[in-house]
């Protein structure tokens, strides 16, 4: 066997008729919820999701039966019915801290702004000091809009919850960059306004088509990326992109050296693996047409029709962050000649780091997502006219017409989360991009 998702289906295949639907016992309940933490650890999520249901169908079983159906089923893109399911058992299990959390971080992680509010404060009105729950709050209000809510709300609990100060600056932050570049925070706003439009399917032959890429210092992905990447396979040949190419430390040195030499040295002494990746990104969005994200993006239900717009319409697609209009490069559709990327292209070739103190705040301002905030910032300044349209047909979208070559812009909650539900163990190490200890 060449991994452990295929040890599982053979495991499970085995198995499969030695389920019983009548558990006697705790011990019996375990091994059995267990076998299903394997499964969905393993990507199997139609395997998973037929156990975990005709436990729920039971509606007397323990309630940790609802969230795996319910993380099952997200995991096939079906969050509506995910909450659907956790709605029925919070009928049965009113309060249930852990049911509520799953809920929550469904809803706001597919922009259902309204549940995530509720989701929140209820589990706030029964542990009203959890400030990461405040702090989801004000996450939520920011995504929605609610500026006046942000600042009544943080302003009432600081002094119960110090740092909440946090969020209200995004919010003045937010204002500040609205009378500096008001097609900026327009373009975030208009691609978070169009969740509930009507999604109309687009021909697959209608669009440009793009290389699909990611990158891995390391080599071979970890078996919880894995799982992530296999679902973005999915969606390339569902998008007739082929095969996701995944490039490590070698691969992308390589191709660098052969199509864009003058990112070889910034590459060759990247500090960080994080670093190497967004050299690389751009060094390739330099040469060629493709479409970059991050190995720990989750894709939406949206995702495919998403990134057909935007490939159909032949420009630079970016992606915000939901609470506020930064733009983050985890993900990006782009070529190169895009007005967007000739200036990044600009920005950023021949970067030396010498004498720069080696920690995230350089990563991020050299190659990573401020350079890109930037470049935005800086395209919107030279132009004599901005206007902002809102595609037909598609939820998430939006574009930014300028004088020479309009910005699409999608968002977390629309096309890809930043992360999926389940917790990735490569966060807690030295390859996570904000923690920078030694390299071997």
């Amino acid at each position: 066997m060449n991994n452990v998702a295929d040890f599982i289906k053979v495991h499970m295949t085995n198995r499969r008729f030695k389920f019983n639907m009548e558990i006697k016992t705790p011990r019996a309940r375990d091994l059995q919820i267990f076998e299903v933490r394997k499964l969905l650890a393993a990507g199997e999520f139609d395997q998973a999701l037929s156990i975990a249901i005709k436990f729920v169908e039971q509606k007397t079983v323990h309630v940790l039966w609802y969230r795996l159906a319910a993380e099952a089923m997200t995991g096939l893109g079906r969050p509506l019915e995910a909450l659907d399911i956790l709605r029925d058992a919070l009928e049965r299990h009113q309060d249930d801290a852990r049911l509520l959390r799953t809920a929550r971080a469904i809803a706001f992680q597919h922009g259902c702004w309204a549940q995530a509010l509720a989701f929140t404060e209820q589990i706030l009105s029964s542990s009203p000091d959890d400030i990461k729950m405040v702090n989801f709050k004000l996450h939520t209000y920011l995504a929605m809009g609610r500026d006046d809510d942000v600042r009544t709300y943080a302003l009432t609990n600081e002094p119960v919850h110090p740092g909440l100060q946090k969020a209200v600056n995004f919010e003045a932050w937010t204002g500040e960059l609205r009378e500096r570049a008001a097609p900026f925070v327009q373009s975030w706003e208009a691609a978070l306004g169009m969740r509930s439009a009507p999604t109309t399917k687009i021909s697959e032959q209608d669009f440009s088509p793009v290389t699909f890429i990611q990158y891995w210092s390391q080599g071979e992905l970890p078996e919880d990326l894995s799982i992530i990447f296999n679902q973005w396979q999915k969606l390339a040949k569902e998008l007739g992109l082929g095969e996701v190419n995944l490039f490590n430390k070698d691969s992308a040195s390589a191709w660098i050296a052969e199509h864009a030499p003058e990112f070889s040295q910034a590459f060759a002494s990247a500090f960080h693996y994080a670093m190497e990746s967004d050299i690389f990104r751009i060094a390739y969005a330099s040469r060629k047409p493709c479409l970059y994200v991050d190995s720990d993006a989750w894709p939406l239900p949206e995702a495919a029709e998403i990134l057909r717009t935007a490939m159909r319409h032949g420009n630079t697609m970016l992606y915000f962050r939901a609470y506020r209009p930064w733009i983050l490069n985890g993900l990006f559709l782009s070529y190169p000649t895009c007005n967007f990327i000739k200036l990044l292209v600009k920005q950023t070739r021949n970067l030396r780091f010498d004498g720069l103190p080696q920690n995230h705040t350089t990563i991020d301002a050299m190659f990573g997502p401020s350079r890109f905030n930037d470049v935005l910032k800086m395209l919107i300044k030279s132009s004599s006219n901005t206007s902002i349209l809102q595609p037909e047909g598609v939820a998430g979208l939006s574009i930014l017409r300028l004088d020479k070559s309009d910005v699409c812009f999608t968002h977390e909650a629309a096309v890809a989360s930043v992360r999926p539900l389940f917790s990735l163990a490569y966060k807690t190490t030295e390859a996570n991009w904000k923690t920078l200890g030694g390299r071997d």
